[in-house]
């Protein structure tokens, strides 16, 4: 799964198929690409966070959680602009799509 987050205003938004998904500011937005896999993010403050896959059967089951545990702990990572699925675009997303 992978989100966009702006480092302007702080958002964090999950990517979709088919809408381009854009933060609370405006300045950045993000959508997974047709394959499925890729993801193209546009602005200069945007940066395109990974959650892998495996963990989000368990989280939405409520798997592996303990009675009266508080946190479940998950790795969230960045995906930098040279990762074969990141497409990053410098120009600031627009608000009309």
């Amino acid at each position: 799964m992978k989100l966009l987050l702006c480092s302007g205003c702080r958002d964090v938004v999950a990517l979709q198929m088919d809408a381009k998904r854009t933060c609370r500011c405006g300045s950045s937005s993000g959508q997974y690409r047709a394959d499925g896999w890729g993801a193209d993010v546009w602005g200069p403050q945007a940066v395109l966070l990974g959650l892998r896959n495996q963990y989000i059967p368990a989280l939405i089951l409520g798997q592996g959680v303990e009675l009266g545990q508080e946190y479940v702990t998950v790795a969230v990572y960045a995906i930098p602009p040279w990762d074969r699925n990141a497409f990053y675009h410098d120009e600031e997303a627009d608000p009309g799509d």
